[in-house]
């Protein structure tokens, strides 16, 4: 019967009781977690199994994991635990983390779409539905990510950390008001819904107070005394007992971090090599640089132990590049990035005074502010979206795509993208300007561009598909 219950949303059950069996040490409390842990989910994902999770709600299954990921490191720590069962909870939570992130992610590092996984089937809604990821969903996966890092000193989890962070969680705020934000919305000139104050307690805007609270957390984590991990670049301060060190950097406009040591020893500092880093890699230590060892394509800690003083200081050269990457499963779309750094635009203008600055439109924008309402946080309930055929379009060879985009000489990270068909007269997009997607708000923006040959698009049915839906929309109360 427990079971079958376990079917809903129960939230964070199996870890809760492993938090207790860790407080008090009884073991009803472990058995207890073990009892609360879904067997479905459990068994289904004891090999890669990248369709099991196929249309199933998605922030009812992640915190299942996250409790599967607690109970296998506790039974793998503990000498009276069995070795077998400890292996089959770390393997289906490592099975399930890797599917929807190297799967399953999207653009901004989000997973979901009106709350639910899609199958490769349904992968245009990524695109054309307006319930795009869900905040939650993300704070949950940096939950897990956290987790998974320390127990295996593996890089790649910071590196999906970082991407989430910088790109879903930075830019569900109102920087205006602090309001928080539900659904993102992905579909081209899309724009959010934020929260009020007293108005509206959802998931995220509970979350969200604890998402904005933790940008200092998994900056730094530490292996008793003997290591240091330097996971995220971010300007901080770390001072305690056993390390204590300073991280000066101005990422995302420039790519180069600091680190300052303040205690002396003999210990080790590892810092993180990104996946995203070009050839241009380097650090050096006190103005030394250091022999170039850096694999491209691949995240891992580069570990220098010395006896540090006081003082000692490690430059690290980043080396971004401009990327895009695709839509998962819907490859008619793609998106920009610079180094760990999503890059969307605005297709209207913030205010009259915007529009000046900018010459895009000024829209007020419909529902910008959820209410009391149950689906005020839904952008597909509340908010207006426009004809898929009337956003930018990136027409062309896809090998060619990257020359449309030029950097601006300035002082912040921004670039132009050449969005023009001058040979289609009833087409007006030209230039458009990129920036970090997180610093985007109170406008439509575009995060995913629909990049095809012309012959390919002639021949597609994203127009049939767009007028469907809008006949379709004419006729709904």
């Amino acid at each position: 019967a427990l079971q079958s219950f376990l079917d809903c949303e129960h939230g964070g059950m199996n870890e809760s009781m492993l938090d207790a069996y860790q407080l008090f040490g009884d073991e009803k409390y472990l058995t207890a977690a073990k009892r609360y842990t879904h067997k479905t989910m459990l068994n289904g994902m004891q090999t890669l199994n990248t369709t099991f999770l196929d249309g199933k709600h998605a922030n009812t299954q992640v915190p299942k994991y996250i409790g599967m990921e607690r109970i296998g490191e506790m039974e793998h720590s503990d000498l009276n635990g069995s070795a077998a069962e400890s292996a089959k909870y770390l393997t289906a939570a490592e099975n399930f983390w890797t599917d929807v992130a190297e799967n399953r992610s999207v653009c901004i590092g989000g997973n979901s779409v009106n709350e639910h996984f899609l199958s490769k089937a349904n992968s245009n809604r990524y695109i054309d539905q307006l319930d795009g990821p869900e905040s939650c969903n993300s704070n949950n996966m940096l939950k897990m990510s956290e987790m998974m890092a320390d127990r295996t000193e593996d890089a790649k989890y910071a590196d999906f950390y970082e991407y989430a962070m910088w790109n879903h969680i930075l830019s569900t705020q109102d920087p205006q008001t602090g309001g928080y934000v539900y659904f993102t919305t992905l579909r081209p000139q899309g724009y959010r819904i934020y929260s009020q104050v007293n108005q509206g307690m959802w998931c995220c805007v509970g979350t969200g107070m604890e998402n904005h609270s933790k940008y200092g957390h998994f900056i730094y984590t530490h292996d008793s005394i003997e290591t240091l991990y330097v996971n995220l670049f971010v300007p901080s301060k770390l001072d305690n007992e056993n390390f204590v060190i300073t991280q000066e950097t101005n990422i995302p406009n420039e790519f180069t971090t600091k680190l300052t040591i303040g205690k002396t020893g003999l210990y080790t500092i590892a810092f993180r090599h990104p996946a995203w880093a070009g050839e241009k890699f380097t650090w050096s230590v006190n103005g030394e640089e250091s022999l170039n060892t850096a694999e491209t394509g691949k995240a891992y800690y580069i570990k220098e132990t010395r006896n540090w003083n006081k003082g000692d200081q490690i430059v690290i050269e980043l080396d971004p590049q401009l990327s895009y990457v695709e839509c998962p499963n819907y490859t008619d779309y793609i998106a920009f990035k610079y180094g760990p750094i999503l890059l969307g635009a605005q297709t209207t203008a913030t205010s009259a005074m915007d529009a000046e600055t900018t010459g895009l439109i000024y829209e007020k924008l419909q529902n910008e502010y959820g209410g009391e309402g149950r689906m005020d946080h839904a952008p597909g309930s509340r908010a207006s979206s426009k004809n898929l055929t009337t956003a930018p379009l990136l027409i062309g060879n896809r090998a060619d795509v990257l020359s449309r985009i030029k950097r601006l000489q300035s002082d912040t990270l921004s670039f132009t993208i050449d969005t023009s068909r001058p040979d289609v007269v009833s087409y007006s997009w030209d230039k458009l300007t990129l920036v970090p997607f997180y610093q985007i708000h109170h406008a439509r923006y575009m995060c995913y561009w629909y990049q095809q040959t012309a012959e390919n698009y002639a021949n597609s049915t994203m127009a049939q598909t767009e007028a469907e839906n809008e006949a379709l929309a004419l006729r709904t109360l």
